[in-house]
Parts: C-alpha cells; structure tokens; sequence
C-alpha cells in the first residue's frame, strides 16, 4: 500500500510532463496583415544552368536586391512599392551585354506600385502611365550612350523593338514589370488543406518560343511549423501529355523553317517541370522565402533556372 502511495505521485508528474500528442494539420487559409509604412528587404538570386550529358557547360549567377514597402492599407486591400536595385552577375562581362545593361537601368530607375485585394490577391499596377514614361525614358538615354560608346546599330535597333513592345501596353508593362511581385505572393489567399492538394489548370511558356503548354497543377501544404509560426506551401506543374507531342511537333517544325533547316522526322525526348516552394509567415503574411526551379530537359541536354527570393533583416 505504501510502495503505491509512493508510486502514484510520480506516475501523475510524469504524466504531467508528457509531451502532448502533435496536433493534426488542417486546412487554413493565409491572408496578407500588412500595416502601412512597413518595409522589408529581400534579395533575389538567379541561377542558370545549361547541361550536356550531365556534364555542366554554362553557368551564370546574379543577384538583385529588392525593397518592398507598404504604402495604403485598409478595409479594401493594400498598395505596395517594389523598388529594384542593380542586378549584379558573378561574371561582370555579362554586366556589360546590351540587353541586360538596358534592362538593369530600365528596372533600376522603376518604383512600381502594386494593388491587392484584401485576401492578397494581385489586381494590377496603379502607377503604370508613369512607370512606361519613366522607363522609355530611361531607355532612349541609355540607348544613346550605347550608341556613343560603339553599340552596334543593329543592337540598339533591336533593343528599341523588343522594349518597345514591354512599354506598348497596360497589359503588356504589367507582363514586363510584375513577374517576380505575384510569383512572391502567390499562396496568399488560397484555401489549403494539408489532407488533399489543390488541383488547377495552368500554361507553362514553350521554350522554343511556340504556344505554351498547358498544365495541371497542385498546390500543397507540407506543412506548419507552430513554434515558429509558418507555413511550407508547394506548387507543381507538369505538362498535360495529351497536348505535349501536338505543341511539340509544331514548335520544332516552325523552328527549323525559320533556321532553313529540315524538321526532325522523330520528335526528341521532352520534358518540363516547374515547382515552387514557399515559407510563410503565418501571423502577418509575409514570404519569407521562395524557390522556383523550372528544368527542360531535350534528349541529353538539360537546361535549368533556379530563382529564390529571400527576406533578409537588413
């Protein structure tokens, strides 16, 4: 009797201290709580990769500092500033190629002001009569000092074209301008359940420049860390088989008419894949990171872009 009376005291301490069973993920929807005046800094990375046989023949790395700030926050939804820094590469040759020593002066000299609805939705560009002012701007400056330091004619013809395209429209600046700012907000606002993955349909760009390919998608929730208060959200595309030859044998055709050579009588090896993964925070809705890898891989050759967009303290 004794030796329970003894017993039972540290049976209960021990079952006081007892690690709670994990409690079972749910769905949960991630919403943007931004406040007026915040900003944060993040720096986007970019890495390129071009392989034959495994073997690695070409690789480039850049980096651009980012700076998001919110400037309107209220019953509707949110307007943030996305100014971009100079983007740098590991070989500075590449710093001095004409279209990306346009593209970083265009960019650089860009606050764009982004609209979103309240469950962070993107709903477009509010200041873009200014940015495409700004930017044709910038750009006929920066074409002419090219001029003056020995570009090509050819060159600055051709990049006063393709640039006169970006600027020619609403749609067309907010293509140009927006990519990364809704690629990094993507998962706000959208119902995950950590039981089933979300499935939706999509399109993917051709790499041979043709009709893009369409997609099935999934969005997925990995998971929920609640010590740390965020969340670990995937998506993955992958090309709908059934569309892939069709798109494939016209794009392939079109190629070697416009390089005067002979389509192939068989179609290569393809295939193309594109995920993202994010971390969330939970409480305000702000990414703390994001890594999108999209490969294409045709019969030995293996092309691979990795771009990551990382909050930093400072």
């Amino acid at each position: 009797m004794n030796a329970c009376r003894l017993l039972l005291p540290c049976i209960l301490i021990a079952s006081a201290f007892r690690p709670a069973p994990a409690e079972e993920m749910k769905s949960l929807e991630i919403l943007p709580m931004w406040k007026k005046g915040e900003a944060l800094r993040y720096e986007m990375t970019r890495v390129q990769l071009h392989e034959n046989d495994g073997k690695v023949v070409r690789k480039t790395n850049c980096r651009t500092p980012l700076e998001v700030e919110v400037l309107e926050s209220d019953d509707e939804g949110y307007v943030l500033r996305w100014t971009q820094g100079k983007t740098v590469f590991d070989d500075p040759k590449l710093d001095d190629e004409p279209f990306i020593k346009l593209m970083n002066a265009v960019l650089k000299g860009a606050d764009i002001e982004l609209e979103f609805d309240k469950t962070g939705g993107f709903v477009g560009m509010r200041n873009w009569k200014d940015v495409k002012a700004t930017g044709v701007k910038i750009r006929d400056a920066t074409l002419t000092q090219m001029g003056k330091s020995g570009t090509p004619k050819d060159t600055l013809t051709f990049l006063r074209t393709e640039t006169d395209k970006m600027f020619a429209t609403k749609e067309s600046i907010e293509t140009s301008f927006t990519k990364q700012p809704v690629l990094l907000f993507a998962p706000l606002g959208k119902m995950l359940d950590a039981a089933k993955p979300t499935i939706y349909e999509d399109e993917l760009p051709n790499p041979f420049g043709g009709d893009p390919f369409p997609t099935k998608g999934e969005i997925a929730l990995k998971s929920v860390n609640k010590n740390a208060g965020t969340a670990l959200v995937t998506f993955k595309q992958t090309p709908d088989p059934k569309e892939v030859t069709g798109i494939l044998r016209k794009s392939l055709d079109e190629l070697a008419k416009k390089m005067g050579k002979t389509p192939p009588d068989s179609l290569p090896e393809f295939k193309l894949e594109d995920a993202l993964e994010y971390e969330v925070d939970l409480k305000t809705g702000w990414v703390k990171s994001v890594t999108h890898t999209r490969t294409t891989k045709l019969d030995t050759t293996t092309q691979s872009e990795v771009l990551t967009i990382t909050r930093r303290d400072k």
